[in-house]
């Protein structure tokens, strides 16, 4: 049993995610020199300290963007870079599943009521307190136009098995307070909701007028939030820095390079003419992102010398060689090549992994 067991594991590709490498390290030193060979699954631009660990374990790198590629290139030399798997037809079928995660009610369909979301990680790197900055603004520049705002919050900050919630807001108290402060007040505007992490975030983005993702761009990679928005036809005003530059091109119109611009990109969206026409753009965009999706399921493949390449019909449920594990706390589970089978939480990976050494 134990011959086989590291015979299954000399065969292994064993592919990490960026967020658990840092956290595992030293149980890594141990089961990495056991395999075939690590993959490094990059997340963000620059990211030294995420290398400087790969390298040490010997790892190759995989970054999912193309400033992120060129920027960790710069750091650790030439990698790999294949886009993340992203199915826009996916997304809108689940944005129009039942949830039962939110009040509906919330979400009033009137024409003088105007849904504004934020999509993002409730950490200072994403920026929600730039939005909270301008919701007074914003506000009165909606009321100038006989509308209601209501801010709609996606996103929470749940790191390492730590749920935080203060006052309200789903994030820790520091955080928490650098919010309140930019809104202004010792207590959360009453047109703003918090909704936590979703399991269908896309039931209710749906129900969007316009969104923000992490206006300042720092530290992000090609944000695949941008896409999922696009898919339901839902405009975005975001940074066009960092790895958001990846999608420059499409974000022309409502795309900040500084977050004082965010309320005259809300002015603008108001007084666009032709709303549905833009919406039919940004649907037409996912699709073309979503191209990528069978050259993303290829290169895995052919980046772990999967056995089951010819017989890869690349859709969700494409099932792969035994012989590969994933390390992942990505809660999307976006490596869709990998057979749900191991789709598992981290500590379930390395119980797996634990069992075939023993």
């Amino acid at each position: 049993m134990m011959k086989l067991a590291q015979t299954r594991l000399s065969k292994s590709t064993l592919i990490i995610n960026s967020g658990g490498l840092e956290r595992n390290y030293s149980y890594l030193t141990y089961l990495v020199p056991k395999l075939k060979r690590t993959l490094c699954w990059l997340h963000h631009p620059f990211d030294r300290k995420k290398i400087a660990y790969a390298k040490r374990l010997g790892a190759d790198l995989v970054s999912c963007g193309i400033f992120q590629y060129f920027s960790n290139s710069y750091i650790g030399g030439e990698h790999s870079q294949i886009y993340n798997y992203f199915y826009a037809d996916a997304v809108e079928a689940r944005s129009k599943e039942i949830s039962l995660e939110f009040d509906s009610q919330l979400i009033s369909s009137k024409s003088n009521v105007m849904h504004i979301g934020y999509w993002g990680a409730l950490t200072p790197s994403k920026g929600f307190h730039l939005v909270a900055k301008h919701w007074k603004q914003i506000c009165n520049i909606c009321a100038e136009h006989n509308l209601t705002c209501l801010l709609h919050v996606i996103g929470s900050d749940f790191y390492d098995g730590v749920k935080y919630s203060y006052k309200e807001i789903p994030t820790s108290p520091e955080y928490s307070e650098s919010i309140l402060k930019s809104f202004g007040s010792d207590n959360l505007p009453s047109n703003v909701n918090f909704y936590g992490t979703l399991k269908n975030p896309y039931a209710l983005a749906r129900h969007f007028d316009i969104c923000f993702v992490n206006p300042s761009g720092v530290g992000e990679a090609a944000s695949q939030t941008v896409l999922e928005l696009f898919a339901l036809g839902v405009p975005v005003i975001t940074s066009t820095l960092f790895g958001m530059s990846d999608y420059r091109v499409f974000l022309n119109t409502f795309g900040i390079k500084h977050h004082k611009e965010i309320p005259g990109k809300v002015l603008r969206f108001i007084e666009m003419d032709d709303v549905n026409s833009y919406k039919k753009f940004l649907r037409s965009t996912s699709k073309l992102f979503s191209a990528y999706k069978e050259n993303s399921t290829i290169r895995w493949l052919l980046l772990t010398e999967d056995a089951n390449l010819n017989k890869a019909n690349f859709n969700p449920s494409i099932k792969c060689s035994d012989h590969w594990f994933i390390v992942t706390t990505d809660v999307r589970q976006r490596v869709l090549v990998i057979r749900a089978a191991m789709l598992v939480p981290l500590k379930g990976v390395f119980r797996k992994l634990r069992a075939l050494i023993h």
